[in-house]
């Protein structure tokens, strides 16, 4: 995977409520399938975990692109679609790129 500079990479955890599960994962792939043709979306992608919850990457061209993407109407659409679905609200992390291959080296 290559970055740039001015990509932002988010990552969303999604714990759903008891029994809500199924409902949460269609409206999870309703907003991926219309996140995905935002200009600049990079990545949307979904992972799940033993544990139910379900994460979000999310990886965005520049910061503009994610906050014209933040401000789609449906996207206010799914949180009010998903807010009685979760037991607790979405934990949001916001990530930028390392270029680890030109990090300085230490002496041993």
């Amino acid at each position: 995977m290559t970055s740039s500079p001015g990509e932002i990479v988010l990552t969303v955890i999604f714990s759903p409520r008891p029994g809500a599960g199924e409902s949460l994962m269609r409206a999870l792939e309703r907003l991926g399938r219309a996140s995905r043709r935002d200009t600049g979306c990079l990545a949307y992608d979904f992972h799940g975990g033993k544990d139910g919850r379900i994460l979000l990457l999310e990886r965005w061209a520049t910061r503009e692109l994610l906050e014209l993407h933040q401000n789609q109407p449906f996207l206010q659409q799914f949180q009010e679609t998903a807010g009685p679905l979760l037991a607790s609200p979405p934990e949001l992390l916001e990530w930028k790129p390392l270029d680890l291959k030109n990090a300085p080296t230490e002496a041993p």
